[in-house]
Protein backbone atom coordinates (compact mmCIF):
# COMPACT_ATOMS: atom_id res chain seq x y z
CA UNK A 1 0.00 0.00 0.00
CA UNK A 2 1.45 3.72 -0.74
CA UNK A 3 1.86 6.03 1.94
CA UNK A 4 0.43 9.01 2.22
CA UNK A 5 1.08 11.90 0.36
CA UNK A 6 3.15 14.32 2.35
CA UNK A 7 3.29 18.13 0.84
CA UNK A 8 6.91 19.11 -0.34
CA UNK A 9 6.08 23.00 1.05
CA UNK A 10 4.45 23.37 4.27
CA UNK A 11 1.01 25.04 4.05
CA UNK A 12 0.37 28.89 4.51
CA UNK A 13 -1.13 29.25 7.32
CA UNK A 14 -4.97 29.83 7.74
CA UNK A 15 -4.94 28.12 3.83
CA UNK A 16 -5.18 24.74 4.27
CA UNK A 17 -3.70 22.11 2.17
CA UNK A 18 -4.64 20.31 -0.84
CA UNK A 19 -5.98 16.71 -0.26
CA UNK A 20 -5.26 14.60 -3.15
CA UNK A 21 -8.41 12.91 -4.77
CA UNK A 22 -8.34 9.49 -6.78
CA UNK A 23 -9.93 9.99 -10.30
CA UNK A 24 -13.34 8.77 -9.58
CA UNK A 25 -13.87 11.72 -6.66
CA UNK A 26 -12.20 14.72 -9.09
CA UNK A 27 -15.23 16.97 -10.28
CA UNK A 28 -16.51 16.98 -13.83
CA UNK A 29 -15.16 19.75 -15.66
CA UNK A 30 -17.92 22.00 -16.64
CA UNK A 31 -16.82 22.46 -20.17
CA UNK A 32 -16.47 19.05 -21.15
CA UNK A 33 -19.61 18.02 -19.52
CA UNK A 34 -21.42 20.59 -21.57
CA UNK A 35 -22.26 20.24 -25.37
CA UNK A 36 -23.72 17.01 -27.31
CA UNK A 37 -21.60 13.94 -27.91
CA UNK A 38 -20.54 14.94 -31.15
CA UNK A 39 -19.21 18.85 -29.97
CA UNK A 40 -17.56 16.90 -26.71
CA UNK A 41 -16.06 14.11 -29.07
CA UNK A 42 -14.91 17.44 -31.45
CA UNK A 43 -12.72 19.09 -28.14
CA UNK A 44 -11.36 15.83 -27.34
CA UNK A 45 -9.91 15.30 -31.20
CA UNK A 46 -8.60 18.86 -31.45
CA UNK A 47 -7.01 17.96 -28.06
CA UNK A 48 -5.10 15.49 -29.37
CA UNK A 49 -4.36 16.52 -33.03
CA UNK A 50 -2.91 19.62 -32.20
CA UNK A 51 -0.42 20.81 -30.04
CA UNK A 52 -2.09 25.04 -29.17
CA UNK A 53 0.79 26.11 -28.33
CA UNK A 54 3.24 28.91 -30.20
CA UNK A 55 7.20 28.63 -30.43
CA UNK A 56 8.30 32.01 -30.28
CA UNK A 57 10.90 33.34 -32.32
CA UNK A 58 12.24 37.01 -31.79
CA UNK A 59 14.09 38.67 -34.76
CA UNK A 60 14.54 42.24 -33.25
CA UNK A 61 14.80 43.81 -29.61
CA UNK A 62 15.29 47.36 -30.46
CA UNK A 63 14.43 49.42 -33.31
CA UNK A 64 16.16 49.18 -37.16
CA UNK A 65 16.39 51.69 -39.45
CA UNK A 66 14.70 50.51 -42.84
CA UNK A 67 16.17 53.03 -45.65
CA UNK A 68 15.90 53.03 -49.50
CA UNK A 69 14.28 50.77 -52.20
CA UNK A 70 17.39 47.95 -51.44
CA UNK A 71 16.05 44.88 -49.06
CA UNK A 72 17.18 44.97 -46.07
CA UNK A 73 17.05 41.98 -44.06
CA UNK A 74 15.39 42.46 -40.84
CA UNK A 75 16.02 38.61 -39.28
CA UNK A 76 14.89 34.96 -39.28
CA UNK A 77 15.04 31.48 -38.14
CA UNK A 78 16.25 27.95 -38.50
CA UNK A 79 14.56 25.23 -37.19
CA UNK A 80 16.20 21.90 -37.77
CA UNK A 81 13.02 19.90 -38.19
CA UNK A 82 14.52 16.71 -39.35
CA UNK A 83 15.83 15.88 -36.09
CA UNK A 84 12.53 17.18 -33.96
CA UNK A 85 10.11 15.37 -36.67
CA UNK A 86 11.46 11.82 -35.43
CA UNK A 87 12.02 13.16 -31.57
CA UNK A 88 8.60 14.36 -31.07
CA UNK A 89 6.42 12.55 -33.57
CA UNK A 90 4.60 16.07 -34.66
CA UNK A 91 2.63 15.68 -37.85
CA UNK A 92 4.42 17.10 -40.79
CA UNK A 93 1.52 18.75 -42.93
CA UNK A 94 -0.01 20.59 -39.73
CA UNK A 95 2.53 23.87 -39.31
CA UNK A 96 2.05 27.42 -39.94
CA UNK A 97 3.81 30.76 -39.77
CA UNK A 98 3.04 34.21 -38.06
CA UNK A 99 4.67 37.36 -37.26
CA UNK A 100 4.30 40.54 -35.77
CA UNK A 101 5.58 43.73 -34.70
CA UNK A 102 6.23 47.59 -34.73
CA UNK A 103 6.98 50.00 -37.94
CA UNK A 104 6.65 53.65 -38.70
CA UNK A 105 6.79 54.91 -41.96
CA UNK A 106 5.67 58.85 -42.10
CA UNK A 107 7.16 59.74 -45.28
CA UNK A 108 7.80 56.85 -47.47
CA UNK A 109 5.53 53.40 -47.83
CA UNK A 110 7.32 50.84 -46.04
CA UNK A 111 7.01 46.96 -47.89
CA UNK A 112 7.51 43.67 -46.01
CA UNK A 113 7.77 40.32 -47.26
CA UNK A 114 7.78 37.26 -45.36
CA UNK A 115 9.83 34.05 -47.06
CA UNK A 116 11.57 31.06 -47.07
CA UNK A 117 15.04 30.25 -47.91
CA UNK A 118 15.82 27.14 -49.52
CA UNK A 119 18.97 24.90 -49.03
CA UNK A 120 20.18 26.14 -52.19
CA UNK A 121 19.63 29.76 -51.22
CA UNK A 122 16.63 30.48 -52.99
CA UNK A 123 13.97 32.89 -51.84
CA UNK A 124 10.13 31.67 -51.82
CA UNK A 125 7.86 34.40 -50.70
CA UNK A 126 5.06 33.50 -48.08
CA UNK A 127 3.62 36.97 -47.51
CA UNK A 128 3.83 40.67 -48.39
CA UNK A 129 2.65 43.63 -46.94
CA UNK A 130 2.90 46.46 -49.39
CA UNK A 131 2.30 50.47 -49.14
CA UNK A 132 2.53 50.53 -45.56
CA UNK A 133 2.55 54.00 -44.77
CA UNK A 134 2.30 55.76 -40.89
CA UNK A 135 3.43 58.43 -39.36
CA UNK A 136 3.88 57.18 -36.08
CA UNK A 137 4.73 53.51 -34.74
CA UNK A 138 1.84 51.20 -35.37
CA UNK A 139 1.45 47.57 -34.68
CA UNK A 140 1.34 45.24 -37.57
CA UNK A 141 0.86 41.14 -38.15
CA UNK A 142 0.35 38.72 -40.07
CA UNK A 143 -0.78 34.91 -40.30
CA UNK A 144 -1.45 31.89 -40.36
CA UNK A 145 0.36 30.70 -43.58
CA UNK A 146 1.25 27.09 -43.90
CA UNK A 147 4.49 26.18 -44.13
CA UNK A 148 4.20 22.54 -44.68
CA UNK A 149 1.36 20.31 -46.39
CA UNK A 150 -0.13 21.54 -49.83
CA UNK A 151 -1.17 24.84 -49.35
CA UNK A 152 2.76 25.66 -48.64
CA UNK A 153 4.14 23.39 -51.54
CA UNK A 154 1.70 25.12 -54.13
CA UNK A 155 3.47 28.35 -52.93
CA UNK A 156 6.95 26.62 -53.70
CA UNK A 157 7.99 26.10 -50.54
CA UNK A 158 10.25 22.79 -50.36
CA UNK A 159 8.27 20.00 -48.30
CA UNK A 160 11.96 17.64 -47.79
CA UNK A 161 14.21 19.85 -46.25
CA UNK A 162 15.43 18.73 -42.66
CA UNK A 163 16.21 22.37 -41.46
CA UNK A 164 13.60 25.07 -41.80
CA UNK A 165 14.82 28.40 -42.66
CA UNK A 166 12.46 31.45 -42.43
CA UNK A 167 13.35 34.84 -42.64
CA UNK A 168 11.92 38.80 -42.32
CA UNK A 169 12.94 41.70 -44.90
CA UNK A 170 11.98 44.98 -46.03
CA UNK A 171 12.53 48.21 -48.21
CA UNK A 172 10.83 51.48 -48.54
CA UNK A 173 9.42 52.65 -51.63
CA UNK A 174 11.66 55.65 -52.35
CA UNK A 175 14.95 56.50 -51.69
CA UNK A 176 16.75 58.99 -49.98
CA UNK A 177 17.20 59.09 -45.46
CA UNK A 178 14.06 61.34 -45.09
CA UNK A 179 12.26 58.40 -46.69
CA UNK A 180 13.33 55.86 -44.04
CA UNK A 181 10.88 53.93 -42.23
CA UNK A 182 11.77 51.96 -38.65
CA UNK A 183 10.77 48.34 -37.13
CA UNK A 184 11.07 47.31 -34.22
CA UNK A 185 10.08 43.91 -31.79
CA UNK A 186 9.39 41.91 -34.53
CA UNK A 187 8.58 38.30 -33.96
CA UNK A 188 8.28 35.20 -35.68
CA UNK A 189 5.90 32.55 -34.16
CA UNK A 190 5.32 28.51 -35.13
CA UNK A 191 2.19 26.85 -34.32
CA UNK A 192 1.04 23.33 -35.65
CA UNK A 193 -2.18 24.24 -37.31
CA UNK A 194 -5.74 22.94 -35.80
CA UNK A 195 -6.33 21.66 -39.36
CA UNK A 196 -4.79 19.76 -42.02
CA UNK A 197 -3.80 21.89 -44.69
Amino acid sequence: MPGPVTPLIAPTPGIPAAVPTSPGTEPVSTRGATGSLEERLSRVENALDFIPEYTTYPLLVGDMTIAGTGTTYVGGITIPWGTLYRILRIPADRWDIWCAGWYSSPASAMNMTLYYEDDAGGFHTIATATNLLSAVNKKAQGGPYQVRGSFAAANGIPQNESIWSFGLYASMSQQGSGNAGTMSRWTMYIRQSPRRS
